[in-house]
């Protein structure tokens, strides 16, 4: 959260299943380097566990990420850099 911040960044922060909604915030946010896509897979029991204690919420192929998903996050989830068009 701390390098976050120092980038402008808060605690909460955006994932979508779309592709091409995460290339076109990619393209509008890169942050002094080419855009990049980062993948998230993440355990569907971790999902459940992240929206009962509120730190997600989804609307749609939107999901929010509050300040209690990161550790769990960091401890559950797999990362990937997705090859931006």
């Amino acid at each position: 959260m701390n390098q976050a911040a120092e980038q402008g960044g808060g605690d909460v922060f955006w994932t979508t299943t779309s592709q091409s909604d995460a290339g076109w915030f990619a393209a509008a946010n890169p942050a002094m380097e080419d855009p990049a896509i980062v993948s998230m897979k993440i355990p569907n029991s971790t999902i459940n566990d992240l929206t009962s204690n509120g730190s997600l919420s989804v609307n749609g192929s939107v999901y929010t990420f509050g300040p209690g998903a990161i550790n769990t996050l960091n401890q559950n989830a797999t990362f990937q850099l997705v090859p931006y068009k």
